[in-house]
């Protein structure tokens, strides 16, 4: 079997994991192209054998708006094997799964999870219902995150950073240039590494937070064979569902421990409601003290009545 007809085999078994029938197969020049049938997708995909090997022209593939099963296909028909098990659509076998907590609360620590999974834990984690932890109460992320890492800690890693540590490494990215997200992928990077380290996955799905990959650079330091998958709304994968679980589980319990070295309760996301205790905060305790407890380039910081910091 040549290498072209074995591409579009493993292209048949994505569509067929992810319910798209082929309604014809025509033969062009070096090549196939398919003419698809679902009810969510529009258009047909190419497959070209060339001086430069396999290339598939996915540029004519559309979701119908509201949908994303386009996306779901571009991002799998970018994998170089097709795993035999319909496991997880087309990123069978075991995978890491990654998601953050905090990057959008102006309080308490930025925090990234990675979670190892493979068949047998899964099997084994579908009684405790795991889902994206926004659909969630904090009481439950907090219930099952506890839970899972205290039953299963070997196969989660969690990089955090406290407001200080953070605020001094967002300022160094910004003196060259680089954003949240670089410093985001900077934390998720080194989660993946150290549990890769402990369980090698075959796949790593990371939800996505940047339009432009920032984890195939030379400085993320990831091997040239593991597959990273970045793809929106990822937490249908219970990996990435387990991540961002464990990941807010551990936001709320920092959070708590500086409400406690406080004495009070800081709130959490952002908004009016948040930027007037920052403002109360910062005429008890000073503006040096807000470096401690919250990520000061938010707008909320300028927010504050300047002359509050002054006390």
């Amino acid at each position: 079997m040549n290498e072209l007809q074995k591409t579009l085999n493993n292209i048949k078994k994505i569509l067929k994991i992810n319910h798209v029938n082929i309604k014809e197969i025509k033969q062009i020049n070096h090549g196939f192209q398919l003419k698809l049938d679902h009810p969510q997708l529009t258009g047909h995909l190419r497959i070209y054998s060339g001086r430069k090997g396999i290339r598939i022209d996915q540029s004519q593939l559309k979701s119908i708006p509201g949908t994303e099963i386009a996306d779901i296909l571009k991002t799998a028909l970018n994998l170089k094997d097709i795993p035999e098990t319909e496991k997880n659509q087309a990123f069978g076998g075991s995978i890491i799964g990654c998601d953050e907590s905090g990057k959008g609360d102006y309080f308490g620590p930025l925090v990234c999870a990675a979670v190892f999974v493979d068949k047998n834990l899964e099997q084994q984690w579908k009684e405790f219902s795991i889902e994206d932890s926004k659909n969630l109460s904090d009481s439950k992320n907090y219930q099952i995150g506890q839970m899972m890492l205290s039953l299963y800690k070997d196969f989660v890693e969690i990089a955090e950073l406290w407001p200080a540590e953070y605020n001094r490494q967002y300022n160094q990215m910004k003196k060259q240039h680089l954003n949240l997200n670089h410093l985001l992928a900077r934390l998720h990077s080194q989660a993946i590494l150290k549990l890769a380290d402990r369980h090698p996955p075959d796949t790593v799905i990371i939800d996505q937070f940047s339009k432009q990959s920032l984890f195939n650079l030379p400085s993320a330091g990831f091997s040239k064979t593991l597959k990273i998958i970045e793809i929106t709304r990822a937490e249908k994968y219970m990996a990435v569902a387990a991540a961002s679980v464990i990941a807010r589980y551990r936001y709320l319990t920092v959070l708590d421990e500086l409400s406690s070295c406080y004495n009070l309760t800081f709130p959490k996301g952002a908004g009016r409601k948040v930027e007037k205790f920052a403002q109360n905060f910062v005429q008890k305790h000073s503006r040096k003290k807000l470096n401690e407890v919250a990520k000061v380039h938010f707008k909320t910081t300028s927010k504050i009545d300047v002359l509050e910091f002054d006390c």
